[in-house]
Formats: structure tokens, sequence, C-alpha cells
């Protein structure tokens, strides 16, 4: 039987994943070109997907990269990040083979194209996501900083001050343009509730809001007591009365949700991990979910109600009122489209969010994929763990913990603890390489 190569496609804003499997072993085969087709206009443009991981012959060096069909990808699957939000795409992959030493690569078997794949941040029925590249711990940023001369220092004030606006906007991603966006529809009334705000960008775009913008901002996590000072005070000097949400040892104030309203009614609810800051924005990678329902913005009104009521003046003690952990303990479920979403705030008094996760582990009847930064001794991965012991079960997970040094306090090593079902592997503990960086680049 001929071998044949099976290939699966999928998108999400502006990255298009592609894996393949070839069905036998192909002889002589170093790797595989990956060719992309895009539609332009009415024609469909056909290119090969360049890799960046050469031959030993070649002594490539990092940053240096070309065509798969010269150098073809010595694995099984790729992530396409020359693909944008809009592009339609399709993907082939094609057995390149060695027909004698110090020759060329010849095509062998190839792949049928897959289906178009249209690249967008609409994921249906009400819901949107949106995700940046805050990859700052790679040799693309390395390359850049040494290319611009820039200390680590120097790159991270030229993020704050948009020294260079293509670059930002690149780490950005689509997730920049959409927070930024959110300020900017005619007539637009905002409640927000923030845990760190401190962007010239952002904070420039909510002062545009006026006295449309009503303001939760908490006080982040600085130990001088406020992390938000300097942004507070911009918003404050600029008319923007904001609403203190200063919380000490009884919790963080870790919201990070707006409420976007039309004639005071609520229409859709901005959320995920990203926080209003150079940081959550440029550096660390982030997502961004919209959600355009109004039910479920109309709940998270009424919870950014609770949260103003429980954040009295700065000289009183901040606190979690009777009527704010009743709604933390009552989740509610909505049906949107097709779908079916259960919002739940934290803390809860009687852990009964942990119980609802540890319900949707229990009740997995396939797989289980997680990512998680410390979770703590008794967290769910050791839930997944034992589902990772299930005949039939498909797990696989990530668990990351900062750890301090012998006696000390700064948090030098990262543990990665690895969960799969099929294979055992002991923990790793890696020195963390510090802001200030390595004086020698990294080989390729």
């Amino acid at each position: 039987m001929a071998v044949s190569i099976k290939v699966s496609v999928y998108t999400n804003g502006d990255d298009a994943f592609v894996a393949w499997a070839p069905s036998d072993f192909i002889a002589g085969c170093p790797g595989f070109l990956l060719e992309r087709g895009r539609k332009v206009g009415a024609t469909e443009k056909i290119e090969p997907v360049e890799n960046r991981v050469g031959f030993t012959k070649d002594r490539p060096k990092s940053g240096d990269h070309r065509p798969s069909d010269v150098w073809p990808f010595q694995r099984f699957n790729w992530t396409d990040h020359a693909a944008d939000v809009g592009n339609v795409v399709r993907y082939r992959v094609t057995a390149m083979i060695s027909a004698a030493p110090g020759k060329p690569l010849i095509k062998g078997v190839s792949s049928d194209w897959t289906d178009w794949k249209t690249l967008a941040t609409d994921a249906g029925g009400g819901f949107s996501c949106y995700f940046n590249r805050g990859l700052v711990l790679s040799q693309f940023v390395a390359r850049y900083m040494a290319k611009n001369r820039l200390t680590p220092a120097a790159f991270k004030k030229s993020l704050q001050t948009n020294g260079d606006a293509k670059f930002r906007a690149f780490l950005e991603g689509d997730l920049g343009l959409r927070m930024v966006g959110l300020t900017q529809g005619a007539g637009d009334e905002l409640h927000a509730a923030l845990y760190e705000l401190g962007d010239a960008t952002l904070e420039t775009a909510l002062i545009g809001l006026g006295p449309r913008l009503r303001l939760i901002l908490a006080n982040g996590s600085d130990k001088s007591g406020d992390g938000n000072k300097a942004a507070r005070k911009n918003l404050n000097d600029h008319g923007i009365a904001t609403i203190d949400r200063m919380l000490k040892s009884k919790g963080l104030g870790h919201n990070k949700f707006v409420v976007v309203s039309r004639d005071d009614v609520p229409e859709m609810v901005w959320t995920g991990s990203t926080n209003w800051s150079t940081t959550g924005l440029c550096t660390q990678v982030n997502n961004g979910l919209l959600i355009e329902d109004r039910d479920v913005a109309a709940h998270f009104r009424k919870h950014w109600d609770l949260l103003k009521d429980a954040s009295p003046p700065k000289t009183d003690p901040a606190n979690f009122t009777p009527a704010l952990m009743a709604d933390n303990d009552g989740p509610k479920t909505f049906a949107i489209g097709s779908a079916r979403a259960t919002v739940w705030f934290t803390r809860t008094s009687n852990g009964a969010d942990m119980d609802a996760l540890r319900e949707v582990v229990t009740s997995a009847r396939h797989a289980v994929l997680f990512l998680m930064f410390t979770p703590g001794k008794q967290g769910l991965h050791m839930l997944a763990g034992q589902r990772a012991k299930e005949k039939g079960m498909y797990v696989r997970g990530v668990v990351s913990t900062l750890s301090a040094d012998e006696g000390g306090t700064e948090q030098n090593f990262l543990d990665i603890d690895l969960v799969s079902s099929d294979r055992t592997f002991t923990p790793d503990r890696y020195a963390v390489a510090q802001p200030q960086g390595l004086d020698a680049p990294l080989g390729p």
C-alpha cells in the first residue's frame, strides 16, 4: 500500500497550527515541505513556509531561515505565525527525499490540500477570543534588543513610552487593538474593575472616555501598598474619579473585567487573563474574551455594583461584604447561542468554585489538558494525575511553580512538573534568568 500523509489545521485569531502524519515510514526522508496557500483577491498565492532550523552542514546562525523545501521541517507539526486575522489559508505537506549525499532534496509523496480556513477572532455564538505575542523570553526579542543595543531596562522603557510603536504593536497583537477599541465606541459607557493599571496608551484611552467611565481600581500586588499609585493619580488629575478598592491581607482585588453599555443597557463584557498594563499587554502571554450577551453583561454589571459597595474610602478597610460573598457563592449559568456558560466570581466562602472545577476534571470522558501556575500541593493537578492512570484517558499538563533559594526569599528557581497519561516525568528545576539577562547570546 502506498504511503500517504494526513494533515489537519486549526486556527485561532492570528495563528494556524498544522499537524501531519505519514501512514508509514518514508525512506530517505529528512523532513517535510509545508506549503501555504493564501487567497489574494480572486487568486491564490502558494508559498513554502519558512523554517528556522537548518542542517548542521549549513552552519545555521541564530535568526537564519530558509524555505522548507530547502530546510524541511524535521517534525510533525508547526505553528504558522505568518498568517494573520482575516487571512484565508490552506496547507499541503510533502515529504522531501534525499536521493544521494550532497545532492539537492527532491519532492516525494504529498498530502492533499486541507480545507480553507479563515483566521478570525470571532469564535461564534457571541464569543470572541484575542491573544497577544508577549514572548519576550525568546530569541526573536533577544535579536531585536541586540540589533537596537537595548538593555532589558531600556527595552521595557521603550515599550512603556511606545518608543518603537511597530514592535510594540507586534507584541500586543489583536489583544491590544481590541482593548483600546473597547474605549472608542461612540456613546458607550464603561464600568471597569481592574487589578493593575499602568500603561500610557491604555490610560490615555480610558481618560478619553471622561464621565462615560466608571472605574474600580484595586491596589495591585506592589508591596508598597498601591501598585497603581501613578496610574490612579494620572486618571484623577484628568478628571476620572476612581473608586479605590484597597485590599490588604483580606485578598486580592484581582478583577479584570469591563462592562460596555449603551443607553445604560449592558451589551457586552470583556474579561480574560490580561492586566491593563504594559507588562500584561507586551511581556506576558495573555488572552482576552469578549462576550456579547446582554444577560451575561448585566450579571457582570450587578457584580460591579457589589464591588463598588464593598470598596469604602481609603481611610476604611476594604472588605468582602455579605452581599458580595453571596454573589460569589451563587454562580449563574447562561445559555449563549448553542453554548452554556457558568460565571463564577471569587473568593467563595465555601470552596464551591474549586468543587466545581474538580467536577469538571472528574466528569471528563476522553481527555484532560491543563496549564497551572503554583496550584499548591493539593491542587487540581493531583486529581488530573490520578485520571492519567485510567485506561483510555488522554491527559497532558504542565505545572510550574516559582521557588525561593534555600533560606532565601528571592524566587530564583522554576519547578516544572509534566503530567501525562502515557509517560512518567521526573520534575525539573531550572534556575531563572533574572531581568538583567545573559551576557552571551544563546545558540540557535
